[in-house]
């Protein structure tokens, strides 16, 4: 499996354009307010038309990514068709319910902290490798560690590698 570039926070069309030129993967743009990087719903209406606009001048592929945290799940399922938003990344608290409640394909982010200990983690991964998806492209999970260090430490454990290469048993 080919690993995938997301490039997040785009709040304009020039560093839209850096991210394009540069064949990222996925372009992210953050809808979750209490971020620095939260861009209004209006000002994306405005700027997905001139990055479509892009793309097709510059024949890219780059898929668009939505990220929400802890948002209506019916909201999200809206405004992601009327953006053409390919892919929605949860930030929050959201649960395999309402993963599954998600009508495009999801990224599940999950926070790693310094005071989690390994069976917290184990958990989470196997809760979130159990959702049934309609296909296997259609879920991923994405750790978010506070350190290069935790994310060591988090994939030296081996039920959690394991898991990562083969998925739950």
């Amino acid at each position: 499996m080919k690993t995938k570039i997301k490039i997040c926070g785009i709040k304009d069309i020039n560093n839209a354009k850096v991210v394009i030129d540069n064949n990222a993967d996925y372009l992210g743009l953050n809808f979750i307010q209490e971020s620095k990087r939260y861009i209004n719903e209006s000002k994306s209406e405005s700027l997905v038309k001139e990055i479509k606009n892009y793309k097709l001048k510059k024949n890219s592929q780059i898929k668009l990514a939505g990220l929400f945290a802890n948002e209506n799940y019916n909201h999200i399922n809206k405004f992601s068709e009327l953006l053409d938003i390919d892919v929605i990344q949860l930030c929050g608290n959201e649960n395999v319910k309402y993963i599954k409640k998600i009508t495009k394909p999801v990224i599940k982010q999950i926070h790693i902290k310094e005071t989690n200990d390994f069976s917290e983690i184990l958990s989470d991964v196997e809760m979130y490798f159990s959702v049934e998806v309609r296909n296997p492209e259609s879920f991923w999970l994405f750790l978010c560690c506070a350190s290069a260090t935790l994310m060591a430490q988090t994939f030296a454990n081996s039920r959690i590698r394991k898991i990562f290469e083969f998925g739950v048993n």
